[in-house]
């Protein structure tokens, strides 16, 4: 049997697919597929980007509600995690002062799963902040934009 893969989607993953390529509208496949891997308990994130989520008040939001168990929350062992990878990625959480620190969270939560990151943040910037792909880089983590998801899962809309 084939192992399939376990995913940690940060705050990027949810709202880039919902808010420009993939909406619910439009494709609604493909969010049956991600309620497919959640019911297959393969898809996980973290509170802060469920806060994130819920913050814009939008359709986005009231599905993040409906599946409110895939944002975990941040656990003592979670914690744990996420201060051996500020050891050694401290520009990860330097990268985000502005914003909640998910990422820190979603790294950390991957590292604990043995899952890949998926964000369709960009995987490098023009600004010198690290992005989510060059700390999972740099920690030997994989990390993945949602459309190689698509094609790792071998989804067809």
């Amino acid at each position: 049997m084939e192992n399939k893969l376990i995913y940690c989607f940060d705050t990027a993953g949810f709202m880039e697919p919902y808010g420009k390529n993939y909406p619910f509208d439009l494709f609604p496949t493909f969010w049956e597929n991600i309620d497919q891997l959640i019911e297959e308990e393969r898809i996980f994130s973290v509170r802060a980007c469920y806060d994130e989520i819920i913050y814009q008040d939008d359709d986005l939001a009231k599905w993040a509600k409906l599946r409110r168990k895939v944002f975990l929350k941040h656990t003592e062992s979670l914690q744990k995690e996420l201060r051996v990878i500020l050891e050694v990625v401290p520009s990860l959480y330097e990268a985000h002062l502005d914003r909640s620190g998910a990422d820190t969270y979603i790294v950390a939560l991957a590292k604990l799963k043995n899952a890949v990151v998926v964000s369709d943040e960009l995987k490098k910037r023009k600004k010198k902040a690290l992005t989510i792909h060059q700390a999972c880089d740099q920690l030997n983590i994989p990390s993945m934009r949602v459309v190689e998801v698509i094609r790792k899962e071998q989804w067809r809309f």
